[in-house]
């Protein structure tokens, strides 16, 4: 029997991308945003950057607005050719957002929770999604969203409690109830707070 072996070497980036997107009401605008990256390949090597935007979370009476990241190269290359391409964050402009240095961990079990630990001058940073939801492959195809320039495939995993701690404080908002981006149907339930694993981006 002859077995069809497809092979694909297009490959931009891979590794993972978990989002939080904490909001008052799933129709609000979210307070707190996080987009994390942990990239096995890319062009710009490997490593981990974690994106954290939030209108309540404040250091030194600042609001927190910062990319942080043990591999500046690969925290300036997801800043100008990937993130932007997500339609999560479209609300940010993140071409000038401060850009620093962190260490990353991480623990849990994808099966229930799942937390990213991350130490910088900011403080010590906390993400955990809870309440997993079984998870489902999802293939995003170039022009699903206009900001969508490459395929995207990736296993979603739904959380339906989210927390954003920064120095033991908690961001406010919660993970909202939310359906799969454009391009897919529109009729899978899932939520505003999501492990994001296996995610290969080709070119």
């Amino acid at each position: 029997m002859t077995v069809d072996v497809k092979i694909r070497k297009n490959i931009l980036w891979s590794g993972e991308n978990p989002i939080i997107l904490l909001k008052d009401s799933p129709e609000a605008k979210e307070t707190t945003a996080t987009g994390f990256f942990r990239v096995d390949y890319s062009p710009a090597g490997s490593g981990h950057a974690v994106f954290i935007m939030s209108e309540d979370l404040k250091v030194n009476n600042s609001k927190v607005f910062h990319c942080i990241t043990d591999n500046m190269e690969i925290g300036a290359w997801i800043r100008d050719k990937t993130i932007c391409q997500l339609p999560e964050f479209l609300n940010f402009d993140l071409s000038g957002i401060p850009i620093i240095s962190g260490r990353f961990s991480s623990m849990g079990n994808t099966n229930n929770e799942w937390s990213e630990l991350i130490s910088s001058e900011l403080g010590e940073l906390r993400l955990t999604w809870s309440n997993l939801q079984p998870p489902f492959h999802l293939t995003v195809p170039v022009g699903a969203a206009e900001t969508i320039k490459h395929e995207i495939n990736t296993c979603l995993y739904p959380a339906k409690k989210a927390e954003v701690v920064l120095n033991g404080i908690n961001a406010k908002g919660n993970a909202q109830p939310d359906k799969i981006p454009a391009g897919s149907g529109g009729d899978i339930d899932h939520s505003t707070a999501f492990l994001a694993l296996s995610e290969v981006w080709f070119t």
